[in-house]
């Protein structure tokens, strides 16, 4: 009865003079983070890793319809106020270029009223895309008709049409950034040269990665190093083309969808020493990425029997370039270009 009587002279703190949370107005969005808490890509996203240093990936299979084995790209969100009422609000869920200038696909949400909220793309939202598209991305989450709500950005990912690696167990090979890092720890020095020069243990998975599996006695190791598919394609040509001298270039749209296929430019050369000597060690050293699963696969050893292929290469071009035409020095690079023809790098 003191506390009534206490409070019959604060009307601001009687019933009704309260201010409550409103069930109808919304505060603020959170995206819920693809990324558990050991930094890994959660399943649930629907994206993959494909290396430790480059962005998760969504791999888009391109005969989805017609074996109904849909990619899946799923964002959750949390709200404020959690007790918000069922439909009280709608999202706005666009799958952005890195660039943040072009819409691949967008959806409209309404509010479930569930502990997240959350929206799935697939194939379908993006068939727009070339199959051989190769597109940095973002999700934006925004509330729609509420500009005063910040809109949430996701991290960056990529997005491209193939498919999936096999799951792998751990282990199947540490991540090193050249093969030369990995085969220093091997204690015999006359292991290494023969592992190099027979290109024992190598291999290519699917993710992307070139394996190297090597035995000491007892003992085993392996070595992983990750090979991008653009410079896989590129090589592809030069052995095809028998070690051709020439440059490649490639367009893309502003959104980073290539406009067609990598071009090949070949450099047309004259009968000097110089030049014959460089082309002959390039039909050479083609020969060498054929059995070694290309660039990835080299390691410079003066002890093996593959040096003289190596050496000629380099001492070949280093003459080459010194006293030819400095054009000379964009042989074997890869142009991107934007689709007016300006240079991007």
């Amino acid at each position: 009865m003191s506390a009534l009587n206490k409070l019959a002279d604060e009307e601001r703190l009687w019933i009704g003079a309260l201010r409550t949370e409103s069930t109808e107005d919304i505060q603020s969005i959170e995206l819920v983070p693809w990324r558990n808490r050991n930094g890994r890509i959660a399943k649930w996203s629907g994206l993959m890793e494909e290396s430790d240093v480059a962005p998760p990936v969504l791999i888009l299979k391109p005969e989805a319809e017609q074996s109904g084995d849909y990619s899946r790209l799923e964002i959750k969100w949390r709200v404020k106020p959690d007790n918000l009422n069922k439909k009280a609000a709608d999202y706005h869920v666009a799958v952005l270029t890195g660039n943040m200038e072009e819409e691949l696909a967008a959806r409209e949400v309404s509010h479930s009223a569930q502990r997240e909220e959350k929206c799935r793309f697939s194939n379908d939202d993006f068939s727009s895309l070339n199959e051989d598209a190769l597109v940095s991305a973002k999700v934006v989450v925004s509330v729609v008709g509420n500009d005063a709500i910040e809109r949430q950005e996701s991290e960056e990912f990529t997005i491209r049409f193939g498919q999936p690696p096999e799951s792998q167990a751990d282990g199947v090979g540490r991540k090193v950034r050249t093969f030369s890092e990995g085969l220093a720890e091997l204690g015999s020095r006359e292991t290494v040269s023969t592992i190099i020069t027979r290109s024992i243990g190598l291999k290519a998975d699917a993710k992307g990665f070139i394996l190297r599996r090597t035995s000491e006695g007892r003992q085993h190791k392996s070595f992983r190093v990750f090979r991008p598919p653009l410079i896989h394609e590129v090589e592809k040509q030069w052995t095809g083309g028998k070690g051709a001298i020439g440059r490649w270039r490639v367009r893309v749209r502003a959104s980073g969808i290539r406009a067609g296929e990598v071009e090949f430019l070949p450099v047309e050369g004259t009968g000097r020493t110089a030049w014959s000597r460089a082309a002959t060690a390039s039909r050479r050293m083609v020969q060498r990425f054929n059995a070694t699963e290309g660039g990835v696969g080299q390691v410079y050893d003066e002890r093996s029997k593959t040096f003289d292929t190596v050496r000629d290469y380099v001492l070949a071009w280093t003459a080459l370039l010194d006293g030819g035409d400095p054009s000379l020095a964009l042989c074997h690079t890869v142009e991107v270009q934007s689709l007016s023809g300006r240079t991007i790098g």
